[in-house]
C-alpha cells in the first residue's frame, strides 16, 4: 500500500473522464478503496434574443462538489455510475431556436411559449431504472441520484431567470426596465418541493407549459416553477443536492460525501455548517482542478468531472 501511495503522488493529474456532452454517460470505477472527488455544474436557463436581449439572461446553474471513498462493497453493489449532464435552456428567437416555442431541455428543463426554456440539471446516479440512455425521468433512476447541481430558470422580456441552488433554487429578478418588479416570477426548488408559479416544478423537473409565456423552470433535485404570463415573469432555479450534506437527506444507499459544498449560480455558498456568506467564485470547468477563477458564463450546458484522489 505504501508503494502505491508513493506512485500515485507522482501522478497528480491522473483523473477520470470529464463529461461535457449533454445526455447520459456511464462510468465504471477503476480502483477499489480509493477516494473519488465528484463535481457537477447545472446548465443555464435560456436567454432572449432581440429587443430585450441585454436584460433577459437565463439563470446560471449551481455547482456541487464532494469526495467519497468507494470500497469493494460499494463497487460490488453499484458497479457503474451514471452521469446525466443537463442541456442549457432553449433560447427564444435565437440562432439555435428561431421559433417562439422553446422546447424542454434534456434532464428536466421546462418549456415555454414566447419566453425562454429552463436549463437541465447535472447529476450522478446509481441506477438507470432499466431505461435507455435517452430517458432521464424514470422514477427509480431519479431516486438514485446521490449528487445534483440545479439548473437556472428561463428568462423573459424584462427578466433574468433564477439561478440554480444551493440548497434552494433562486427566484428570478426583473430588469430595471420593468422598475425592478419581480411580478409573476416563480420560486426556486427546495429540498422537499418544486418551486411554485404558473406551473410548479417537481422531483427532477422544472415548471413547464407550451401555452404560457412565463420563463420556464430550471431542473434540479426539485425544479423551479414557471413564471406567470407577464413580460417580466421568469423561471425559478432548481435546487442542488449532495447525499449527507447538512440540510440534505442521506440517500437510501447510505453513500455520503465528505467535504461537500454547493454553490448557487449567484452568491450563496453552503457548507456542512450552513451558509458561509457571499462568494461569486465558482470553479470554471474549463480550468484545472483547484483553479477558482470566477465562472461567469451564461447560456452553457452542464458539466461534470470526477477526479481520483490520493490514498489515505
Amino acid at each position: 500500500m505504501l508503494q502505491k501511495y508513493k506512485l500515485f503522488l507522482k501522478l497528480p493529474n491522473f483523473s477520470l473522464p470529464t463529461y461535457s456532452a449533454t445526455g447520459r454517460q456511464d462510468y465504471t470505477p477503476i480502483l477499489k478503496d480509493c477516494k473519488y472527488q465528484m463535481e457537477c455544474w447545472g446548465a443555464s436557463g435560456g436567454k432572449l434574443y432581440g429587443q430585450y436581449e441585454v436584460m433577459s439572461t437565463g439563470g446560471r446553474g449551481g455547482y456541487t462538489r464532494g469526495t467519497i471513498k468507494l470500497t469493494a462493497a460499494n463497487i460490488t453493489s453499484y458497479p457503474t455510475l451514471y452521469v446525466y449532464v443537463g442541456q442549457k435552456g432553449s433560447d427564444w428567437n435565437g440562432p439555435d431556436n428561431p421559433s417562439a416555442y422553446c422546447p424542454t431541455s434534456w434532464n428536466g428543463g421546462g418549456a415555454a411559449y414566447n419566453a425562454c426554456g429552463g436549463g437541465g440539471a447535472t447529476d450522478i446516479r446509481l441506477s438507470t431504472g432499466g431505461t435507455a440512455a435517452s430517458v432521464w425521468n424514470n422514477a427509480t433512476s431519479l431516486d438514485s441520484r446521490i449528487m445534483v447541481a440545479g439548473a437556472g430558470g428561463g428568462a423573459n422580456d424584462y427578466g433574468f431567470g433564477g439561478a440554480g441552488g444551493g440548497l434552494n433554487g433562486l427566484i428570478g429578478i426583473s430588469s430595471p426596465a420593468s422598475e425592478g418588479s419581480s411580478s409573476g416570477s416563480a420560486t426556486g426548488g427546495s429540498q422537499s418541493d418544486g418551486g411554485t408559479g404558473k406551473t410548479s416544478g417537481g422531483l427532477g423537473y422544472g415548471g413547464s407549459n407550451y401555452n404560457y409565456d412565463g420563463g420556464a423552470g430550471g431542473s434540479g433535485y426539485y425544479g423551479g416553477g414557471q413564471g406567470a404570463t407577464t413580460a417580466s415573469s421568469v423561471g425559478g432555479g432548481g435546487s442542488s443536492y449532495i447525499s449527507g450534506l447538512s440540510g440534505c437527506a442521506t440517500h437510501s444507499s447510505g453513500w455520503t460525501f465528505d467535504g461537500a459544498v454547493t454553490y448557487s449560480g449567484t452568491v450563496a455558498v453552503y457548507t456542512a455548517s450552513g451558509p458561509t456568506g457571499n462568494n461569486t467564485t465558482i470553479p470554471d470547468p474549463a480550468k484545472n482542478e483547484g483553479n477558482l477563477l470566477a465562472y461567469t458564463k451564461y447560456s452553457v450546458h452542464g458539466y461534470a468531472r470526477i477526479i481520483l484522489k490520493p490514498y489515505d
